[in-house]
């Protein structure tokens, strides 16, 4: 009954020099430097972009014109309690975005966690848990 969207938004944008990369061939680690903030710990983002090099280019791709097709239109209303968690400095799906989906959504809640970008699951996995496990305690009857 509810819901926790990680970094999302009604419809997503993806940047054309991505998508005109992945088409040629190539994996521009830059766009792994811009999933996370700037502070991040160097082995993680080693890390990161090690898994981006051995994803299979059309893996990539094929994820990334999903996403752009990606439109969030429930078919009525939602009545769900819903947390909505954003990395506060999230690049990809920065939270302005957001307003879009949180007038689809009657109760919600937005939570935006420090020194995190898209990746916040990763960069604060113990302020993203605390966060979830906090709004599906309250949610409860």
């Amino acid at each position: 009954k509810d819901l926790v969207l990680i970094g999302t938004a009604k419809q997503f944008k993806v940047a054309p020099w991505l998508l005109e990369s992945l088409e040629i061939g190539e994996r521009p680690l830059s766009f792994v430097e811009l999933a996370y903030h700037k502070g991040i710990d160097p082995k993680i983002l080693a890390q990161a972009k090690e898994e981006f090099t051995q994803t299979p280019v059309e893996v990539l791709l094929t994820d990334f014109l999903a996403c752009r097709a990606f439109t969030f239109e429930p078919a009525g209303p939602l009545s769900s309690d819903c947390l909505l968690l954003f990395g506060e400095e999230d690049r990809l799906t920065p939270v302005k975005y957001v307003q879009p989906l949180r007038d689809l959504l009657a109760r919600h809640r937005l939570s935006l966690i420090p020194d995190a970008g898209h990746m916040v699951m990763i960069e604060q996995p113990e302020s993203t848990n605390r966060e979830i496990c906090n709004f599906l305690s309250a949610a409860r009857p």
